[in-house]
């Protein structure tokens, strides 16, 4: 059995963020994820409401991929 979601799309406020996930085997699952995200860093800090940062700036591209395979009985 398997599960995916497949051209799933955000737009913020200041940032753009793509990405698809697919999990196969449920008993043992195998997770492979794909996100791509273009966003503003003084956006991200102010709505992740950071108190650490002051005046951050700048934007922030992130392409990622992960694959990995959860034990579920030692996760």
């Amino acid at each position: 059995m398997e599960f995916s979601m497949k051209n799933m799309t955000a737009s913020l406020e200041e940032g753009d963020f793509t990405g698809e996930v697919l999990v196969k085997n449920f008993a043992t699952p195998e997770i492979e994820m794909s996100l791509d995200a273009a966003f503003d860093l003084d956006f991200l800090a102010e709505f992740l409401s950071l108190t650490e940062y002051d005046d951050a700036s700048g934007t922030v591209d992130l392409k990622m991929n992960f694959h990995d395979i959860i034990n579920l009985e030692n996760p």
